[in-house]
């Protein structure tokens, strides 16, 4: 097929005479026979650029969201993160709570604010010293009731099965002291 010519017949008529009378119809010469056929209309173009624009712009917004969900999606992990770690802090206070009133149980009047702990010495009763009071406070609080603890040089075995009345006894000479709470405001 030998296509020596394409025109519009309106304004590239190529010298023939044969223009063609509507407007809206091309000539395609063939072997010098004229084909006519419509003329694309600029309209279905313009709506085929409306149609990819839209696309466009719809891909542009579907990429913004892609980009906001996924801070949104951070967002909510580090909200559940933060959930989690205040349900942990919550639980530890609460065990923390728990633990401190057992050992106030345990501890009984020797836990109760100025409390003394005092050792009866032949006929006077003398406070213990410090480090001796807090390792008998740290062995009852913990719920002990008979431990062993060192104090001015030498082994004492301490026993607190009976709070009303517990003891302490020299590990080497067997030699038994009492023991008791003294709240001096109570």
């Amino acid at each position: 097929m030998d296509i020596s010519w394409l025109g519009c017949g309106r304004c590239c008529g190529g010298g023939r005479e044969d223009s063609l009378a509507d407007p809206n119809l091309q000539a395609q010469y063939v072997n010098d026979e004229p084909v006519l056929q419509p003329e694309l209309e600029e309209a279905p173009v313009a709506e085929a650029a409306q149609v990819i624009q839209e696309i466009v712009e719809k891909k542009d917004k579907t990429s913004v969201k892609r980009t906001e969900s996924k801070p949104k999606k951070e967002k909510d992990r580090e909200k559940i993160a933060q959930e989690r770690m205040a349900a942990a802090k919550a639980k530890l206070e609460q065990e923390q709570a728990d633990a401190e009133a057992l050992r106030l149980r345990h501890l009984g009047d020797l836990g109760k604010p100025g409390a003394v702990l005092q050792v009866l010495l032949d006929t006077t009763w003398e406070d213990t010293p410090e480090d001796e009071s807090k390792q008998i406070r740290d062995h009852v609080g913990g719920g002990e009731t008979k431990f062993a603890i060192q104090a001015r040089g030498a082994m004492y075995i301490v026993d607190w099965s009976d709070p009303k009345c517990p003891t302490q006894t020299n590990a080497r000479s067997g030699k038994a002291r009492q023991l008791r709470v003294y709240l001096p405001y109570g």
